[in-house]
């Protein structure tokens, strides 16, 4: 028995059993950074050393002996769950101190606290006591919670004589010991007996040596064959309980690393400081599908190849279209993975799979978008025109066909937009969309994404707008939905999408949901009115460089004010607008020079760096459009790094470029 139980405690206080979480809260002191190898026996000083805290918990019982208990979690502990491990040993071996480095190594791959404990053995505690003991835990941190660190506490026990207690009924329909071979055959000491059609979703691991392999597999059929959503993950040559053993085999690492985590300011990643070198390839999704116009497979693969001996270990690809239900929308991605609220096309989503399939060959995570703010892939004003049934209001877009700039008024189309972040129905369908992705299996690797190391975040909305009158619903919106990604994919980090260009009032309330592990800013000074496009002087690209070191250092202060890292998920600049080149269309040529884009661009990865040890994890350059040109005939889409609201070759990064 090595059992990992999952609670969450509802904000109407209802608690439910999930996947791996629990509730209970706790001071966050900080501790020196750094990389500890878990092992059997850790003192406290050796778990603070290794970034995380530690609090010590006494259970008293109705007896003389008393239960110890013990907490492990991370800095900064930003969690709303907790994992309660409960181990083996046949009722007769174990205690939480002997697991506290696989608690460790828990707390640290979750990012979760992890409650042990050690339950009273036989054979002085015979059969039911130690499940009385971990039935006592397990309603204890449901019903209680901690509100102090580094304090002793006392688990109160159920009263066994209390009649209406569900413990005392339980002692009273099982007065047995393990000397009774009808034991055996109670589901309560071997859940292979028991109804297991109400199970949540359940991870089973196994080394491939397993002496009790035979059970395990047995144990999973039943549970599949009563309805229950089970997964068994084999590791060659393994042993029982290779997970708590001293890690350093490939199996070991592969069972528990390979994601990336954040501690304090920085990202880590198989125990070492993971810097996003990061490319935005937002149109990966559709490249990727099998057959269709925007199939492309094999330039996707030259793509990454290139990019990888370039040293890009990130990119941020988009996992939202949105169709609207008046026909064909201007200017947007096709064919939309979401056709109306819940139909989704499956060949869209098997592209996303592929990718995500590929990144693991050339060492790549993703950053992965659930959502748009802008019009080009449907993002939020498709779910208010959807919720409305109204057309959406078109802020000022590319049209291909007469290349030149023309649509409607901005600030009518932030106002319409808004209303997503309070609208009912649009709302219900976006935490749809969020479920339906992250709850999704790979359909080419077979590994649940919620579980897949590739995935090294998620991202609620590119670009949700920071809009006065609404900062109280951005707030709720963000808070909510990053707790629901939290809760389906716990191991992966959570960032906003945001610009974060309104200020540090701004950036606080847009990150400081303790479920948004990673912050995010932008940084776009032709967009912004630093840079004059058709100046060819030095003053006008030193005043954007100048403005973007500003910006830096202000993310920097504000996400270190908050404990957590962030990344510069996107900046961009256009090609030379002057001289020869000084036509309205020559700055999209990929031939145009790029003097003062070169320049820019030392420059972000200069200030970054600088910033590495005080609040920055990294940058991402937008956007990567390989061996893609931009189209011969205006109306023809090649997929190059620019969305279809703007002009192709805009902001692109070919690779003759890099």
């Amino acid at each position: 028995m090595n059992e990992l139980v999952a609670i969450n405690q509802s904000k109407s206080g209802e608690s439910r059993v999930l996947a791996p979480t629990l509730f209970i809260r706790a001071t966050k002191p900080r501790a020196p950074h750094n990389v500890l190898n878990p092992q059997y026996h850790l003192s406290e000083t050796d778990v603070e050393r290794a970034g995380m805290w530690s609090t010590k918990l006494r259970a008293i019982s109705h007896t003389p002996s008393f239960m110890a208990a013990e907490c492990t979690g991370p800095i900064p502990d930003t969690s709303e769950y907790i994992v309660l491990h409960v181990y083996g040993g046949a009722y007769t071996s174990g205690s939480a101190r002997q697991y506290r480095g696989m608690h460790v190594r828990m707390a640290r791959a979750s990012r979760m606290r992890v409650l042990g404990f050690s339950y009273r053995l036989a054979p002085t505690y015979t059969y039911p006591v130690p499940l009385y003991d971990a039935y006592m835990v397990y309603m204890y941190v449901r019903r209680m919670g901690w509100t102090t660190y580094k304090q002793v506490d006392v688990l109160h026990a159920y009263d066994v004589q209390d009649p209406v207690s569900p413990i005392h009924q339980l002692l009273v329909s099982s007065k047995k010991s393990l000397g009774n071979l009808d034991v055996l055959s109670d589901p309560f000491v071997a859940p292979i007996h028991a109804d297991l059609s109400g199970l949540p979703p359940t991870l089973v691991q196994m080394g491939g040596a397993e002496v009790m392999g035979d059970d395990r597999r047995e144990f999973v059929r039943r549970a599949h064959n009563q309805g229950a959503n089970v997964e068994l993950q084999v590791y060659d040559s393994m042993f029982h309980m290779f997970q708590a053993s001293i890690p350093g085999t490939q199996h070991l690492n592969e069972a528990w690393d390979g994601f990336v985590t954040a501690h304090d300011v920085h990202l880590e990643r198989n125990h070492h400081v993971y810097v996003v070198h990061g490319a935005n390839y937002w149109q990966a999704m559709n490249l990727g599908m099998a057959t269709g116009p925007s199939s492309n497979r094999s330039r996707v693969l030259h793509d990454l190849q290139h990019l990888s001996l370039l040293g890009i270990n990130t990119l941020r690809v988009l996992a939202a279209s949105e169709a609207s239900q008046f026909g064909p929308a201007p200017d947007r991605i096709r064919p939309e993975l979401t056709q109306a609220p819940g139909v989704y096309n499956n060949d869209v989503l098997e592209g996303l799979d592929w990718v995500l399939a590929q990144l693991p060959r050339f060492n790549m995570t993703a950053c992965v978008s659930l959502g748009n703010f802008w019009t080009w892939s449907g993002g939020a004003p498709q779910y208010v025109s959807w919720a409305t049934r109204s057309r959406i209001p078109y802020p000022v877009q590319w049209n291909h066909k007469q290349q030149v700039f023309e649509g409607g008024d901005y600030d009518e189309f932030l106002a319409y937009t808004a209303r997503f972040y309070n609208n009912t129905s649009a709302q219900k369908w976006y935490r749809e969309h969020i479920r339906h992705i992250l709850t999704r299996t790979n359909s080419v690797t077979g590994m649940p994404y919620r579980r897949d190391p590739t995935i090294m975040a998620w991202e609620l909305m590119n670009e949700p707008q920071y809009i006065k009158g609404y900062e109280s619903e951005l707030a709720q919106w963000i808070d909510d939905s990053a707790n629901l990604v939290h809760a389906l994919a716990p191991m992966h980090l959570v960032t906003t999408g945001a610009e974060s260009k309104n200020g540090a009032h701004a950036f606080k309330l847009m990150h400081a949901s303790r479920f948004v592990t990673l912050a995010s800013c932008h940084f776009w000074p032709l967009n912004w009115g630093y840079y004059n496009a058709t100046d060819p002087s030095m003053q006008s690209i030193h005043a954007s460089i100048s403005k973007m070191h500003a910006f830096v250092r202000n993310n920097a202060k504000w996400a270190h004010s908050l404990n957590k890292p962030t990344v510069l998920f996107e900046f961009g600049l256009m090609r030379d607008n002057w001289g020869e080149w000084a036509g309205p269309l020559d700055a999209y040529d990929p031939h145009a020079p790029v003097t003062h884009r070169d320049q820019f661009y030392r420059a972000v990865y200069k200030e970054v760096t600088h910033h590495l040890d005080s609040g920055f994890a990294g940058a991402a350059f937008w956007a990567y459009a390989g061996e893609a040109r931009p189209p011969v005939h205006p109306m023809e889409i090649t997929w190059t790094g620019d969305p279809p609201h703007e002009p192709p070759g805009w902001n692109s990064i070919y690779d003759a470029d890099l």
